[in-house]
């Protein structure tokens, strides 16, 4: 049956299923009014493209930007939902990272078009910062540019390679995986200019299921706290389960 795109209300609410076609529906992501997600989908053909779909599963998806023939298999929207950053490509080789405005001039732009690989965007919360990995250097690096103006500068986030990176909502500090199964927080400020003010190992990151070309954990509002798939041995229906880390700051 492929992967099907679900919907789960929290705590004890219904699951709702949202896709009924193709193989692949996969790496949802809420829109900016919260009632809508994006996901990739190859529902009409092999090649994956962007859908958006009513979250109460009222509506039928529906393809977005139907004239860039472009594979895209993942993607990030500001806050303000006037700007999506997106992946394309899904081969070793023709990663690259483009964003584009929803309405006015919707001409996309470049993050990072390299030859070697760029995957994973993720703008901040305050719309100044779009962050990707690039493997330009050999190996998973984290870089941040400011946005829109991306052109303009460059800083390297991670120091000895990372991937899966995650803004806090205060867009104070940037998440990523680091080498070692840990889990780093980089606390940055945009003042003058974007800058890394220090690092912190939050914890171990071996319990938890990662994807190679795009985050597979999100951060709960107020930055405490994460969602992510923790690893099972269990072979049954519930071998993958979602799990919500509460107050990890304050036990730890």
């Amino acid at each position: 049956m492929g992967s099907m795109l679900w919907v789960k209300e929290l705590d004890a609410g219904p699951l709702t299923r949202l896709t009924f076609a193709g193989n692949i529906n996969y790496r949802g992501a809420w829109m900016a009014d919260g009632r809508s997600l994006s996901f990739s989908s190859d529902m009409q053909g092999p090649a994956t493209h962007l859908y958006r779909v009513r979250a109460d599963g009222s509506d039928k998806p529906e393809r977005l930007f139907p004239g860039d023939t472009a594979q895209i298999d993942e993607v990030d929207w500001s806050r303000d939902g006037q700007w999506v950053a997106y992946r394309t490509g899904t081969i070793a080789g023709v990663r690259d990272v483009y964003a584009r405005r929803l309405s006015g001039d919707t001409a996309r732009i470049t993050i990072a078009a390299r030859p070697a690989d760029e995957y994973m965007p993720a703008l901040s919360p305050d719309g100044k910062w779009v962050a990707y990995v690039s493997f330009e250097s050999g190996r998973e690096e984290v870089y941040v540019r400011p946005f829109p103006d991306v052109a303009r500068a460059r800083w390297q986030v991670s120091t000895a390679g990372g991937t899966s990176p995650v803004w806090a909502h205060s867009s104070r500090e940037l998440f990523f995986l680091a080498p070692g199964d840990s889990l780093m927080a980089a606390e940055v400020t945009g003042t003058p200019e974007f800058r890394v003010l220090g690092y912190q190992m939050l914890f171990s990151t071996r319990p938890f299921v990662f994807q190679p070309w795009h985050q597979a954990f999100g951060v709960r509002p107020g930055d405490r706290s994460f969602v992510m798939l923790r690893r099972s041995t269990d072979l049954g229906p519930d071998a993958r389960r979602l799990t919500v880390v509460l107050n990890w700051f304050r036990e730890f």
